[in-house]
């Protein structure tokens, strides 16, 4: 099923929230903290996800209205 544009919007609030407190702690991109990166990195991908998520709910919007003209 698909998920609503409202339901992608906020994941994406809420993922560049969480991206945001990982930047402006010290450790960030320092090579022990692993951890911290990697899971910083996921989260990038999960943007990037989203974003294409959010481009197929809006072509599909836009071809129910067509389809409805």
């Amino acid at each position: 099923r698909q998920p609503s544009r409202r339901v992608l919007e906020t994941l994406m609030s809420v993922t560049k929230t969480i991206m945001a407190t990982f930047v402006g702690n010290p450790h960030f991109r320092q090579p022990y903290a692993a951890n911290l990166n990697q899971a910083y990195d996921q989260l990038e991908q999960l943007v990037a996800r989203i974003n294409v998520e959010m481009t197929f709910v809006e072509v599909m919007d836009d071809l129910q209205v067509l389809e409805d003209a």
